[in-house]
């Protein structure tokens, strides 16, 4: 894999985590409307009555797989494209 085609591939996945993570906050906010609940709670957690609804589930199950495909194609290309360090002591 060439710079150009690991760039494509790294903006790709960056789309599919933006979007999976708008659907998520979209549920989210949705379901805390139609439970009349504030979707944080103080500490800034989903409550856990949003959580346990079968559309949160899917929706967060969605942005974990995006996450999960990002991290594991960083973890095998990002070293390859590391910038090099052009400092001198």
């Amino acid at each position: 894999m060439d710079f150009a085609a690991f760039q494509a591939a790294a903006a790709e996945l960056d789309n599919r985590i933006k979007e999976a993570g708008a659907r998520l906050g979209a549920v989210t906010e949705g379901l805390a409307a139609e439970m009349g609940i504030p979707a944080r709670g103080p500490m800034g957690l989903t409550p856990d009555r949003i959580k346990f609804d079968p559309r949160y589930r899917i929706a967060k199950a969605a942005a974990d797989i995006a996450f999960s495909e990002l991290r594991a194609f960083n973890g095998r290309y990002a070293p390859r494209f590391k910038k090099s360090d052009t400092r001198r002591d």
